[in-house]
């Protein structure tokens, strides 16, 4: 996928903030669980994307996230 595509929140990338495993540790109060690139990233792989990357804008956190592993790669 293009790196522009992240940076313009046209990628389609599911958002891992929708996802409800996500949603329930920020619920809990448990600001003791770090979650790492890794794992946001695989939350977001389980599903499907929201449309075909370039179709339209959709901000999601997990273009950021992808971006952040890029760099640090």
């Amino acid at each position: 996928m293009p790196i522009e595509l992240l940076l313009r929140q046209e990628s389609g990338l599911f958002d891992f903030a929708s996802d409800d495993r996500y949603s329930a540790t920020l619920s809990a109060g448990d600001l003791r669980h770090a979650w790492t690139p890794a794992e946001l990233l695989a939350l977001a792989a389980e599903h499907p994307p929201t449309f075909a990357p370039g179709e339209r804008f959709e901000y999601s956190n997990t273009n950021y996230v992808a971006l952040a592993v890029i760099v640090e790669h």
